[in-house]
Protein backbone atom coordinates (compact mmCIF):
# COMPACT_ATOMS: atom_id res chain seq x y z
CA UNK A 1 0.00 0.00 0.00
CA UNK A 2 1.47 3.36 -1.01
CA UNK A 3 0.93 6.59 0.89
CA UNK A 4 -1.89 7.86 -1.35
CA UNK A 5 -3.77 4.59 -0.92
CA UNK A 6 -3.18 4.79 2.83
CA UNK A 7 -4.78 8.23 2.94
CA UNK A 8 -7.71 7.05 0.84
CA UNK A 9 -8.49 3.79 2.65
CA UNK A 10 -7.20 4.11 6.20
CA UNK A 11 -8.03 7.70 7.12
CA UNK A 12 -11.72 7.88 6.23
CA UNK A 13 -12.83 7.23 9.81
CA UNK A 14 -10.57 9.87 11.33
CA UNK A 15 -12.38 12.78 13.04
CA UNK A 16 -10.24 15.21 11.05
CA UNK A 17 -9.57 14.22 7.47
CA UNK A 18 -6.17 14.94 5.87
CA UNK A 19 -8.02 16.79 3.08
CA UNK A 20 -9.48 19.15 5.67
CA UNK A 21 -6.03 19.77 7.09
CA UNK A 22 -4.79 20.78 3.65
CA UNK A 23 -7.59 23.36 3.36
CA UNK A 24 -6.93 24.94 6.74
CA UNK A 25 -5.17 28.24 7.09
CA UNK A 26 -1.84 28.28 8.86
CA UNK A 27 -3.41 29.85 11.96
CA UNK A 28 -6.09 27.17 12.00
CA UNK A 29 -3.49 24.45 11.74
CA UNK A 30 -1.34 25.86 14.52
CA UNK A 31 -4.37 26.41 16.73
CA UNK A 32 -6.09 23.07 16.18
CA UNK A 33 -3.60 20.45 15.19
CA UNK A 34 -0.28 19.46 13.73
CA UNK A 35 0.29 16.70 11.23
CA UNK A 36 3.20 14.33 11.65
CA UNK A 37 4.43 11.88 9.04
CA UNK A 38 6.25 9.09 10.79
CA UNK A 39 8.29 6.56 8.81
CA UNK A 40 7.72 3.08 10.21
CA UNK A 41 9.09 0.10 8.35
CA UNK A 42 8.91 1.92 5.04
CA UNK A 43 5.32 3.00 5.75
CA UNK A 44 4.27 6.57 6.49
CA UNK A 45 1.87 6.78 9.40
CA UNK A 46 -0.15 9.87 10.25
CA UNK A 47 -0.45 11.26 13.76
CA UNK A 48 -2.48 14.32 14.70
CA UNK A 49 -1.77 16.90 17.35
CA UNK A 50 -5.22 18.11 18.43
CA UNK A 51 -6.39 20.03 21.46
CA UNK A 52 -6.25 16.75 23.36
CA UNK A 53 -2.63 16.06 22.51
CA UNK A 54 -1.06 13.69 20.03
CA UNK A 55 -3.60 11.16 18.82
CA UNK A 56 -2.90 8.08 16.76
CA UNK A 57 -5.64 6.17 15.00
CA UNK A 58 -5.68 2.39 14.59
CA UNK A 59 -3.30 -0.26 15.84
CA UNK A 60 0.36 0.52 16.40
CA UNK A 61 3.07 -2.11 16.20
CA UNK A 62 6.56 -1.11 17.30
CA UNK A 63 9.38 -3.44 16.27
CA UNK A 64 11.98 -2.33 18.79
CA UNK A 65 12.25 -0.41 22.03
CA UNK A 66 9.87 2.41 22.94
CA UNK A 67 10.56 5.06 25.56
CA UNK A 68 7.92 7.29 27.16
CA UNK A 69 9.15 10.48 28.80
CA UNK A 70 5.97 11.06 30.77
CA UNK A 71 3.01 9.09 32.10
CA UNK A 72 1.46 6.32 30.01
CA UNK A 73 -2.32 6.22 30.41
CA UNK A 74 -4.14 3.12 29.18
CA UNK A 75 -7.88 2.67 28.89
CA UNK A 76 -7.62 -1.11 28.54
CA UNK A 77 -5.10 -3.50 30.04
CA UNK A 78 -1.32 -3.56 29.94
CA UNK A 79 -0.22 -6.97 28.73
CA UNK A 80 2.61 -9.07 27.55
CA UNK A 81 1.79 -11.37 24.65
CA UNK A 82 4.09 -14.12 23.43
CA UNK A 83 3.84 -17.18 21.22
CA UNK A 84 2.14 -19.85 23.32
CA UNK A 85 4.83 -22.24 24.65
CA UNK A 86 2.57 -25.27 24.02
CA UNK A 87 1.30 -24.20 20.59
CA UNK A 88 3.54 -21.37 19.33
CA UNK A 89 2.40 -21.57 15.70
CA UNK A 90 -1.31 -21.10 16.40
CA UNK A 91 -1.89 -19.45 19.77
CA UNK A 92 -0.76 -16.56 22.00
CA UNK A 93 -0.16 -16.53 25.74
CA UNK A 94 -1.26 -13.28 27.39
CA UNK A 95 -0.51 -12.06 30.92
CA UNK A 96 -1.89 -8.87 32.41
CA UNK A 97 -0.10 -6.30 34.56
CA UNK A 98 -1.18 -5.89 38.17
CA UNK A 99 -2.61 -2.47 38.95
CA UNK A 100 -3.51 -0.46 42.03
CA UNK A 101 -4.06 3.08 43.32
CA UNK A 102 -0.35 3.54 44.06
CA UNK A 103 2.78 3.09 41.90
CA UNK A 104 4.40 0.02 43.45
CA UNK A 105 7.70 -1.76 43.02
CA UNK A 106 7.86 -5.46 43.93
CA UNK A 107 10.91 -7.39 45.14
CA UNK A 108 11.02 -11.07 46.05
CA UNK A 109 13.38 -13.91 46.80
CA UNK A 110 14.30 -16.78 49.09
CA UNK A 111 16.66 -16.93 52.04
CA UNK A 112 17.81 -19.61 54.52
CA UNK A 113 17.58 -19.07 58.26
CA UNK A 114 20.43 -19.86 60.60
CA UNK A 115 20.40 -22.09 63.65
CA UNK A 116 18.81 -19.26 65.63
CA UNK A 117 15.90 -19.01 63.17
CA UNK A 118 17.07 -15.62 61.92
CA UNK A 119 17.76 -14.59 58.33
CA UNK A 120 18.98 -11.37 56.78
CA UNK A 121 17.66 -10.17 53.42
CA UNK A 122 20.02 -7.83 51.59
CA UNK A 123 18.37 -5.53 49.07
CA UNK A 124 20.01 -3.50 46.28
CA UNK A 125 22.14 -0.59 47.49
CA UNK A 126 19.79 1.89 45.81
CA UNK A 127 16.62 0.41 47.36
CA UNK A 128 15.84 3.15 49.89
CA UNK A 129 16.58 5.88 47.35
CA UNK A 130 13.64 4.83 45.14
CA UNK A 131 11.16 3.26 47.58
CA UNK A 132 9.04 4.09 50.62
CA UNK A 133 6.13 2.69 52.65
CA UNK A 134 7.26 -0.94 52.73
CA UNK A 135 4.89 -3.93 53.01
CA UNK A 136 6.22 -7.40 53.81
CA UNK A 137 5.09 -10.97 53.16
CA UNK A 138 6.83 -14.08 54.48
CA UNK A 139 6.14 -17.74 53.72
CA UNK A 140 7.78 -20.69 55.46
CA UNK A 141 8.70 -23.50 53.07
CA UNK A 142 8.40 -27.26 53.67
CA UNK A 143 7.47 -26.89 57.34
CA UNK A 144 5.26 -24.60 59.43
CA UNK A 145 6.84 -21.68 61.25
CA UNK A 146 4.12 -20.19 63.44
CA UNK A 147 6.49 -17.59 64.92
CA UNK A 148 7.76 -16.36 61.54
CA UNK A 149 7.93 -12.57 61.53
CA UNK A 150 9.83 -9.50 60.37
CA UNK A 151 12.32 -9.06 63.18
CA UNK A 152 13.81 -5.83 61.86
CA UNK A 153 12.34 -3.53 59.22
CA UNK A 154 14.26 -2.19 56.26
CA UNK A 155 17.25 -0.08 57.25
CA UNK A 156 20.48 0.36 55.29
CA UNK A 157 18.88 -1.64 52.48
CA UNK A 158 18.35 -4.83 54.48
CA UNK A 159 15.84 -6.39 56.85
CA UNK A 160 15.72 -9.28 59.32
CA UNK A 161 13.44 -12.30 59.50
CA UNK A 162 12.91 -14.18 62.74
CA UNK A 163 10.99 -17.19 64.00
CA UNK A 164 12.01 -19.66 61.29
CA UNK A 165 13.22 -23.20 61.88
CA UNK A 166 16.90 -24.14 61.99
CA UNK A 167 18.13 -23.84 58.38
CA UNK A 168 14.59 -23.37 57.08
CA UNK A 169 14.11 -21.68 53.72
CA UNK A 170 11.84 -18.63 53.68
CA UNK A 171 10.16 -17.05 50.68
CA UNK A 172 9.89 -13.28 51.08
CA UNK A 173 8.29 -10.42 49.19
CA UNK A 174 8.50 -6.67 49.72
CA UNK A 175 6.15 -4.22 48.04
CA UNK A 176 7.12 -0.57 48.20
CA UNK A 177 5.69 2.66 46.90
CA UNK A 178 7.87 4.09 44.15
CA UNK A 179 9.49 7.19 45.62
CA UNK A 180 12.32 8.27 43.33
CA UNK A 181 12.81 11.93 42.42
CA UNK A 182 10.86 11.68 39.17
CA UNK A 183 7.85 10.05 40.86
CA UNK A 184 7.86 12.70 43.58
CA UNK A 185 7.84 15.36 40.87
CA UNK A 186 4.94 13.69 39.05
CA UNK A 187 2.88 13.39 42.26
CA UNK A 188 0.83 10.41 41.07
CA UNK A 189 -2.77 10.64 42.26
CA UNK A 190 -5.39 7.87 41.85
CA UNK A 191 -8.31 10.31 41.46
CA UNK A 192 -8.02 13.52 39.44
CA UNK A 193 -10.39 15.99 37.84
CA UNK A 194 -10.60 16.00 34.07
CA UNK A 195 -9.10 19.12 32.49
CA UNK A 196 -11.56 21.78 31.40
CA UNK A 197 -11.53 20.82 27.72
CA UNK A 198 -12.32 17.18 28.63
CA UNK A 199 -15.22 17.93 31.00
CA UNK A 200 -18.38 16.24 29.74
CA UNK A 201 -16.47 13.78 27.55
CA UNK A 202 -15.78 10.08 28.09
CA UNK A 203 -12.78 7.86 27.39
CA UNK A 204 -15.13 4.94 26.75
CA UNK A 205 -18.54 6.48 25.96
CA UNK A 206 -20.22 3.18 25.02
CA UNK A 207 -20.07 1.77 28.56
CA UNK A 208 -21.80 4.94 29.80
CA UNK A 209 -24.56 4.66 27.24
CA UNK A 210 -23.19 7.46 25.10
CA UNK A 211 -22.82 7.30 21.30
Amino acid sequence: MDFEEFLETECKSWPVQPSRIENMTMSERSRNMKLALIAMGGMLVLALMTGRGWQGFGDLDVAGDASVGGTLNVLGSKNFRIDHPLDPANRYLVHFASEGPEPFNVYAGRVFAGADGMAEVILPEWFELVNANYRYQLTALRAPAPDLHVAGEIESNRFLIGGAGDGQEISWEVRARRNDRTMRRLEAEPEIDKPAHMQGTFLDPLVWGRP
